[in-house]
């Protein structure tokens, strides 16, 4: 046990010995003589950086949610009273057995699946903008900027209702404007349940394919509406397919370009 000791402790002074006969200094101010070297990197901040900049999608996603507990309402409350609704976006014939059931302006559902709409087209509408015009990320101003964007959209939509209603009675046709006015109720309702899943890849995927694509779809929904809003006008014999194509494209495509004009004169 002894031997085994010493000859350690020899070993150690060994050791020792030529450390000092290599005449290196292992001092942490001269790296070059160093056996450990440091990083290079230069450190400004030692404390942990734990602040996120906010951004659009946090009050985007808040609308997304609120809109999804609206549909599972409607979901849970409505299920047949929806399906009907889908049926008669499809195929017009089931629109009078949805107006036999009951009527559909008057219903809860439609007051969940307007709300729905509104949201959701006001924020396809704030997304293009901020998808081709590039304004500066500002959650006040962004915020703002959609606020302002969903009262004029539901302005326009609101004097778009009431100019179809005047004309309908100034031309005596009340049974027509009703049916127009439903048509344009149905499609708005399918329009903000398909923006839902829609929003959510723009908003969180950022694809500029996508964002194509829906904006394509919404306006094939869109043409789909006029059409059979001409083949409603085209019912009653009393009008003419001139006037109504001229009326038909001044209220559908009319409030779209003033909502456009307006947002691009905000923002520049």
């Amino acid at each position: 046990m002894k031997d085994t000791i010493n000859n350690s402790l020899l070993n150690y002074r060994d050791s020792l010995y030529m450390v000092k006969n290599t005449g290196k200094n292992f001092d942490n101010n001269n790296p070059e003589k160093s056996l450990f070297v440091s990083h290079q990197l230069n450190t400004n901040n030692i404390s942990p950086n734990y602040t996120q900049s906010l951004n659009n999608k946090d009050w985007i996603l808040g609308i997304l949610i609120l809109c999804f507990f609206l549909f599972a309402l409607v979901q849970v409350l409505y299920k047949k009273r929806i399906k009907q609704i889908f049926k008669s976006f499809f195929i017009k014939r089931y629109t009078n057995q949805l107006i036999r059931d009951g009527n559909l302006f008057n219903e809860r559902i439609t007051i969940n699946l307007f709300i729905i709409f509104v949201l959701t087209f006001s924020l396809l509408i704030f997304k293009s903008a901020e998808f081709f015009i590039r304004f500066p990320q500002n959650i006040v101003f962004n915020f703002i900027l959609y606020l302002k964007i969903l009262i004029i959209f539901f302005i326009l939509w609101f004097i778009k209702i009431l100019a179809v209603i005047f004309i309908g009675r100034i031309f005596k046709l009340e049974n027509m404007s009703k049916e127009y006015l439903l048509n344009i109720l149905i499609f708005n309702l399918i329009s903000g349940i398909f923006l839902l899943p829609s929003l959510v890849l723009i908003t969180y995927i950022q694809s500029t394919a996508i964002i194509y694509i829906v904006l394509i779809m919404i306006g094939l929904i869109i043409l789909y509406r006029i059409i059979r809003g001409i083949f409603i006008g085209l019912s009653c014999l009393n009008f003419s397919l001139l006037y109504l194509i001229l009326y038909l494209c001044t209220l559908e495509i009319l409030p779209f370009l003033i909502l456009t004009k307006l947002v691009m004169d905000y923002l520049t």
